[in-house]
This record gives C-alpha cells, structure tokens and sequence, in this order.
C-alpha cells in the first residue's frame, strides 16, 4: 500500500486509530515511509509509549 501511495504522489501519512503504538510491526512501517520520503504524523494515545519508540518517533522526525 505504501508503494501505491507514493507512486500517486502521496506524500503525508496519518497513522491513527485505537493505539497504533500496539501494532508489533509499527517500526518496519514508520521506516518504510520514511523511506519513501512521507512526512508521517502519527496520533496513538500514548498508554503503550515506551523510550524506544520514542526514540524511532524522534529520529523519524513524526509529527
């Protein structure tokens, strides 16, 4: 899917919706589109916010 929005020239992405810190594969995906060269805006509701995903957030500039 990431591949399809880049190609159509989608360049910002909204992660949202329950807690998407929960997903185990939160890390390949938030990589992936900063790959792509996507802005990412991720909007979880912080109960399962740890250092290290902090850290990725930090250095994936997420907004």
């Amino acid at each position: 899917m990431i591949d399809t929005l880049a190609a159509r020239g989608i360049n910002h992405v909204s992660i949202s919706g329950y807690d998407p810190l929960l997903r185990s594969d939160l890390e390949d995906i938030l990589n992936y589109l900063s790959l792509k060269g996507m802005t990412i805006n991720l909007i979880p509701n912080g109960k399962s916010m740890t250092d290290d995903l902090l850290h990725l957030i930090s250095k994936l500039n997420c907004c």
